[in-house]
């Protein structure tokens, strides 16, 4: 065997693959060292990244902005910063609304017929309408809309007041005098406002209803 050509003679085994190292098992939270305080202050520390948000809470959150987004109202709606001639109605409106009421009130304490104290009734259940209606109060904005739903075009209000002002107009004495004129020309102002600021009834509608 020793007088065997090199060429001819067999390789020697190869040595068996190195097994893997076994995995190391992750460490418990518990068992990991607490990190070191930080002398830094509170106020100069850089805040940890926030969470991602979740598919579901990226979803709410665009049909929320695309809801609020498509029921802004198309002109600003504060008091403060509506027209000056929208205020002016509205001052109007609450001032008629008022002496309807006292004058309701007044008829019904100086009369003893059923008719006129039926009338004084409605009288003041229409002021007290009239009145809630400028409070723009979200809450009542949808009873006033199934009863009272033409308030929110020019044309019903007017002929809303004028029928009021008719009403006032029967045996009310000098103030159902004073009242009826000024009925009357608070119908007029709001005929003109609401013709003349159609934005202003679409933005009435989405703050009583939240629609357009």
């Amino acid at each position: 065997m020793a007088d065997e050509p090199e060429w001819a003679r067999q390789p020697p085994p190869a040595p068996p693959p190195a097994a893997p190292p076994a995995a190391a098992s992750p460490e418990p939270d518990w068992a990991k060292p607490a990190p070191a305080p930080s002398n830094e202050p509170a106020w100069a520390r850089t805040p940890a990244p926030a969470p991602a948000p979740s598919l579901n809470e990226r979803v709410g959150a665009a049909v929320v902005g695309a809801a609020i987004g498509a029921a802004k109202p198309p002109m600003d709606m504060s008091f403060l910063n509506l027209p000056k001639p929208i205020l002016a109605m509205r001052f109007m409106n609450v001032l008629s609304a008022f002496m309807l009421s006292f004058c309701a009130i007044t008829k019904l304490m100086t009369t003893d017929r059923l008719a006129p104290g039926i009338v004084a009734v409605y009288i003041f259940i229409f002021a007290v309408a009239i009145f809630l209606f400028e409070l723009h109060i979200p809450q009542l904005g949808r009873g006033l809309a199934e009863n009272l739903g033409f308030l929110y075009s020019a044309m019903g209000r007017f002929w809303f007041l004028i029928l009021v002002a008719i009403l006032a107009a029967s045996g009310h004495g000098l103030w159902g005098i004073f009242t009826v004129i000024l009925v009357v020309c608070t119908a007029v102002v709001n005929a003109l406002i609401w013709w003349k600021y159609p934005d202003y009834e679409k933005g009435c509608r989405i703050v009583d209803l939240g629609q357009a």
